[in-house]
């Protein structure tokens, strides 16, 4: 396990490099039901995602391409969709009102995906490319602002209202590996270069 669970309704929620998708009793830690991609390969894991939750939909993405949404009381697949125009990976996020998933592609786009729609609909989009991206970073939104981590070191923040692109900032020379709001108008991060920095900007 390498990711931070989710906690919903009383269950926790993770992947592992072992080809698995668990749910878990938060109390107990009990085995509520485990889910598997299909793929041979344990580097097609759903593991590096941080998994999100509205309702009972539950959403992940993985190095297979595929954006999966399932029921977070059974595990069953309510839609699953890999599109060559939408190469999904593992960073993904969730926006503040919980209508959208953020996705970044590989190829460095950054899209909002419906929670309420019974496909995979693209109902937002960034205006700026950031190029091959393969960082499995959460997403974040915080006031308006959608803070997208790279594997350069380098945050790009958009804004929610219009999908502009709002500011660049490199950190450092290695992946970004967390984004932290910490008030209303800071964030930190962290790169795997060993630095931690705090951004101060206008909401």
């Amino acid at each position: 396990v390498v990711t931070r669970p989710l906690l919903h309704n009383g269950r926790v929620y993770f992947g592992t490099w072992g080809r698995k998708f668990y749910c878990l009793d938060e109390r107990t830690g009990a085995k509520i039901w485990e889910w598997d991609n299909g793929h041979a390969s344990r580097m097609y894991s759903p593991a590096a995602v941080f998994p999100k939750a509205v309702g009972k939909r539950l959403f992940i993405v993985a190095p297979d391409r595929f954006m999966t949404c399932l029921n977070a009381e059974t595990g069953a697949i309510i839609w699953r969709k890999q599109n060559p125009e939408i190469r999904v990976r593992e960073s993904m996020g969730i926006s503040a009102d919980s209508t959208m998933i953020y996705a970044k592609t590989m190829d460095g786009d950054l899209v909002g995906i419906s929670t309420s729609s019974p496909d995979m609909e693209i109902v937002w989009k960034g205006n700026y490319n950031l190029g091959y991206e393969i960082s499995p970073t959460e997403i974040i939104e915080h006031k308006e602002v959608v803070f997208v981590p790279t594997q350069s070191g380098q945050i790009v923040a958009f804004s929610r209202e219009t999908g502009n692109l709002l500011a660049r900032y490199k950190g450092g020379n290695g992946l970004v590996t967390s984004i932290i709001p910490i008030a209303r108008n800071k964030i930190g991060f962290s790169t795997m270069d060993g630095k931690i920095t705090v951004l101060k900007f206008k909401p």
